[in-house]
Protein backbone atom coordinates (compact mmCIF):
# COMPACT_ATOMS: atom_id res chain seq x y z
CA UNK A 1 0.00 0.00 0.00
CA UNK A 2 3.43 2.58 0.55
CA UNK A 3 4.87 1.42 -2.49
CA UNK A 4 7.23 -0.87 -1.42
CA UNK A 5 8.42 -3.00 -4.23
CA UNK A 6 5.96 -6.00 -4.85
CA UNK A 7 8.66 -8.06 -5.69
CA UNK A 8 10.78 -6.90 -2.15
CA UNK A 9 7.77 -7.57 -0.08
CA UNK A 10 6.65 -10.94 -1.74
CA UNK A 11 10.01 -12.24 -0.84
CA UNK A 12 10.30 -11.07 2.84
CA UNK A 13 6.43 -12.12 3.63
CA UNK A 14 6.99 -15.13 2.13
CA UNK A 15 10.32 -16.06 4.17
CA UNK A 16 8.30 -14.57 7.27
CA UNK A 17 4.99 -16.88 6.97
CA UNK A 18 7.37 -20.09 5.73
CA UNK A 19 10.12 -19.55 9.11
CA UNK A 20 7.66 -18.14 11.31
CA UNK A 21 5.06 -21.36 10.96
CA UNK A 22 2.51 -18.75 10.19
CA UNK A 23 1.74 -20.56 6.57
CA UNK A 24 4.16 -22.84 4.55
CA UNK A 25 1.00 -22.61 1.76
CA UNK A 26 0.70 -18.99 1.97
CA UNK A 27 4.28 -18.47 1.55
CA UNK A 28 4.80 -20.53 -1.45
CA UNK A 29 2.03 -18.88 -3.00
CA UNK A 30 3.33 -15.94 -3.07
CA UNK A 31 6.64 -17.25 -4.18
CA UNK A 32 5.65 -19.44 -6.98
CA UNK A 33 4.80 -16.75 -9.13
CA UNK A 34 7.74 -14.36 -9.39
CA UNK A 35 10.66 -15.30 -11.72
CA UNK A 36 12.29 -18.47 -11.78
CA UNK A 37 15.49 -16.09 -13.09
CA UNK A 38 15.01 -14.09 -9.54
CA UNK A 39 18.22 -16.37 -7.52
CA UNK A 40 16.63 -14.74 -3.67
CA UNK A 41 12.44 -15.41 -4.77
CA UNK A 42 13.93 -19.36 -5.83
CA UNK A 43 15.49 -19.22 -2.68
CA UNK A 44 12.93 -18.06 -0.62
CA UNK A 45 10.43 -21.03 -2.19
CA UNK A 46 13.06 -23.15 -1.44
CA UNK A 47 12.48 -22.45 2.41
CA UNK A 48 9.10 -22.16 2.27
CA UNK A 49 9.05 -25.70 0.61
CA UNK A 50 11.05 -27.46 3.33
CA UNK A 51 8.83 -25.72 6.09
CA UNK A 52 5.68 -26.90 4.33
CA UNK A 53 7.50 -30.44 3.78
CA UNK A 54 8.06 -31.07 0.57
CA UNK A 55 11.96 -31.46 0.76
CA UNK A 56 12.17 -32.63 -3.21
CA UNK A 57 10.45 -29.55 -4.69
CA UNK A 58 12.63 -27.65 -2.56
CA UNK A 59 16.01 -29.07 -3.49
CA UNK A 60 14.96 -28.58 -6.75
CA UNK A 61 14.58 -25.12 -6.18
CA UNK A 62 17.83 -24.37 -4.15
CA UNK A 63 19.36 -26.38 -6.84
CA UNK A 64 18.02 -23.73 -9.46
CA UNK A 65 19.26 -21.30 -7.65
CA UNK A 66 23.03 -23.27 -8.29
CA UNK A 67 22.62 -23.07 -12.00
CA UNK A 68 21.59 -19.12 -12.15
CA UNK A 69 24.69 -18.51 -9.48
CA UNK A 70 27.35 -21.42 -8.59
CA UNK A 71 28.66 -19.47 -5.94
CA UNK A 72 25.52 -18.66 -4.17
CA UNK A 73 25.81 -19.46 -0.27
CA UNK A 74 22.18 -19.13 1.17
CA UNK A 75 21.31 -22.04 -1.69
CA UNK A 76 24.16 -23.84 -0.37
CA UNK A 77 23.91 -23.53 3.21
CA UNK A 78 20.28 -24.52 2.65
CA UNK A 79 20.92 -27.65 0.43
CA UNK A 80 23.17 -28.72 3.50
CA UNK A 81 20.71 -27.91 6.23
CA UNK A 82 18.12 -29.99 3.76
CA UNK A 83 20.51 -33.07 3.67
CA UNK A 84 20.98 -32.89 7.17
CA UNK A 85 17.23 -33.08 8.16
CA UNK A 86 17.35 -35.73 5.67
CA UNK A 87 20.16 -37.82 7.31
CA UNK A 88 18.52 -37.28 10.91
CA UNK A 89 15.13 -38.41 9.68
CA UNK A 90 16.69 -42.04 8.23
CA UNK A 91 17.67 -45.10 10.24
CA UNK A 92 19.79 -47.08 8.15
CA UNK A 93 23.21 -46.19 8.81
CA UNK A 94 24.67 -46.23 5.31
CA UNK A 95 21.96 -43.91 3.78
CA UNK A 96 22.60 -41.60 7.14
CA UNK A 97 26.47 -41.16 6.48
CA UNK A 98 26.31 -40.76 3.12
CA UNK A 99 23.65 -37.93 3.76
CA UNK A 100 25.76 -36.41 6.61
CA UNK A 101 28.97 -36.44 4.29
CA UNK A 102 27.00 -34.70 1.49
CA UNK A 103 25.74 -32.38 4.02
CA UNK A 104 29.24 -31.57 5.10
CA UNK A 105 30.40 -30.82 1.90
CA UNK A 106 27.67 -28.55 1.06
CA UNK A 107 28.03 -26.89 4.22
CA UNK A 108 31.74 -26.70 3.39
CA UNK A 109 30.91 -25.24 0.23
CA UNK A 110 28.56 -22.53 1.58
CA UNK A 111 31.56 -21.53 3.74
CA UNK A 112 33.79 -20.91 1.37
CA UNK A 113 31.33 -19.17 -0.87
CA UNK A 114 30.09 -16.89 2.56
CA UNK A 115 31.87 -17.34 5.32
CA UNK A 116 29.45 -14.90 7.19
CA UNK A 117 26.52 -16.82 7.08
CA UNK A 118 25.74 -17.88 10.86
CA UNK A 119 23.20 -20.05 9.79
CA UNK A 120 25.54 -22.95 7.88
CA UNK A 121 28.51 -22.81 11.49
CA UNK A 122 25.01 -23.95 13.10
CA UNK A 123 24.01 -26.91 10.53
CA UNK A 124 28.31 -27.65 10.70
CA UNK A 125 27.81 -27.73 14.47
CA UNK A 126 25.29 -30.67 14.14
CA UNK A 127 27.16 -32.18 11.68
CA UNK A 128 29.80 -32.67 13.73
CA UNK A 129 27.98 -33.39 16.36
CA UNK A 130 26.21 -36.61 14.49
CA UNK A 131 29.46 -37.63 13.27
CA UNK A 132 31.35 -38.06 16.45
CA UNK A 133 33.35 -34.82 16.60
CA UNK A 134 31.85 -32.48 19.82
CA UNK A 135 34.96 -30.08 20.16
CA UNK A 136 34.79 -29.50 16.25
CA UNK A 137 30.27 -29.06 16.84
CA UNK A 138 31.13 -26.77 19.86
CA UNK A 139 33.69 -24.26 17.89
CA UNK A 140 31.25 -24.18 15.32
CA UNK A 141 28.05 -23.25 17.15
CA UNK A 142 30.59 -20.17 19.23
CA UNK A 143 31.12 -19.38 15.46
CA UNK A 144 27.36 -18.70 14.56
CA UNK A 145 26.62 -17.12 18.04
CA UNK A 146 29.88 -14.85 17.45
CA UNK A 147 28.20 -13.74 13.85
CA UNK A 148 24.41 -13.72 15.21
CA UNK A 149 23.14 -13.77 18.72
CA UNK A 150 20.25 -14.72 17.18
CA UNK A 151 21.19 -18.30 16.62
CA UNK A 152 18.79 -20.00 18.94
CA UNK A 153 19.63 -23.38 17.50
CA UNK A 154 23.08 -22.88 18.43
CA UNK A 155 22.95 -21.46 21.68
CA UNK A 156 20.64 -24.57 22.88
CA UNK A 157 23.20 -27.11 21.08
CA UNK A 158 25.85 -25.37 22.99
CA UNK A 159 23.82 -25.67 26.62
CA UNK A 160 23.31 -28.81 26.25
CA UNK A 161 27.28 -29.88 24.67
CA UNK A 162 28.98 -27.55 27.32
CA UNK A 163 26.18 -29.38 29.97
CA UNK A 164 27.66 -32.78 28.96
CA UNK A 165 31.15 -32.31 28.49
CA UNK A 166 32.07 -29.09 30.18
CA UNK A 167 33.19 -26.70 31.08
CA UNK A 168 29.98 -25.88 32.93
CA UNK A 169 30.82 -22.85 32.89
CA UNK A 170 30.22 -21.88 29.90
CA UNK A 171 26.78 -24.03 29.41
CA UNK A 172 25.28 -22.05 32.27
CA UNK A 173 26.61 -18.57 29.96
CA UNK A 174 24.62 -19.92 27.24
CA UNK A 175 22.13 -21.43 29.02
CA UNK A 176 21.15 -18.18 30.24
CA UNK A 177 21.41 -16.18 27.02
CA UNK A 178 18.73 -18.90 25.23
CA UNK A 179 16.33 -18.31 28.35
CA UNK A 180 16.85 -14.47 28.16
CA UNK A 181 16.69 -13.77 24.11
CA UNK A 182 14.77 -17.33 22.78
CA UNK A 183 11.22 -16.44 21.59
CA UNK A 184 9.00 -18.05 23.61
CA UNK A 185 6.65 -18.90 20.74
CA UNK A 186 9.26 -21.22 19.16
CA UNK A 187 11.22 -22.64 21.77
CA UNK A 188 8.84 -22.80 24.98
CA UNK A 189 9.86 -26.30 25.83
CA UNK A 190 13.53 -25.90 25.70
CA UNK A 191 13.08 -22.68 27.72
CA UNK A 192 11.91 -24.97 30.28
CA UNK A 193 14.16 -27.40 29.72
CA UNK A 194 17.13 -25.13 30.41
CA UNK A 195 15.39 -22.82 32.98
CA UNK A 196 14.85 -25.93 35.19
CA UNK A 197 18.73 -27.02 34.44
CA UNK A 198 20.19 -23.80 35.73
CA UNK A 199 18.08 -23.56 38.50
CA UNK A 200 19.40 -27.07 39.67
CA UNK A 201 23.05 -25.89 39.18
CA UNK A 202 22.20 -22.62 41.58
CA UNK A 203 20.80 -24.88 44.09
CA UNK A 204 23.89 -26.77 44.26
CA UNK A 205 26.18 -23.07 44.26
Amino acid sequence: RNGAPDRDIRIRLGVYLAESGASSSRAIALLEGLPAIDAEAQNGLGVALTHAGRLGGAARAFRHVLVLDPTNGLALQNLASLSLRQALAVRAEPERQNLLREAEALAERAIAADPLLPDVYTTMGVIYSSTGRPDRAIASWKRAVALDAAQFNALYNLWAKLGETGPEAEAIQYGEQFVATAPPALFSQDIVRVKVWLAQRRAKR
